[in-house]
């Protein structure tokens, strides 16, 4: 192998442990906070006789978390952390539970759409 090649994969091998130590450390410090959550509020969908129910809690100011649960189990289906502009309103329609007008990033709207999603239910067994 030519040393260009060695020293290239050797920066790629470094580049990617940075990047992967980036993402663990933000996934860290965003679990903490979630941790902190307390005073929950439970609300229940009223469309079809309280199939899910959601506990929402203020991280801090700006900051929201929202736990969507299976009403007979219990199961934790989806979790989301998103930011409010003031009070958090849970919108419940036929179909999805709307958290969030402001909410827009690559995997969520501001929306869970009933039933949650794979993505979604994999999700939320992470702490």
């Amino acid at each position: 192998m030519a040393p260009l090649e060695q020293r290239f994969q050797g920066i790629l091998r470094l580049l990617l442990a940075v990047l992967f130590l980036g993402v663990a450390l933000d996934y860290l410090c965003d679990a903490r906070s979630r941790s902190g959550a307390d005073k929950w509020i439970v609300e229940s969908s009223v469309w079809d006789n309280g199939t899910y129910t959601a506990r929402y809690a203020y991280l801090d100011r700006r900051t929201g978390l929202l736990r969507l649960y299976e009403t007979k189990s219990g199961r934790l289906l989806a979790e989301r952390t998103f930011i409010y502009p003031d009070k958090i309103r849970l919108d419940w329609e036929p179909g999805m539970v709307v958290y969030s007008t402001n909410e827009s990033s690559f995997l969520h709207d501001g929306a869970i759409e009933f039933p949650p999603s794979t993505l979604d239910r994999i999700l939320a067994f992470f702490p």
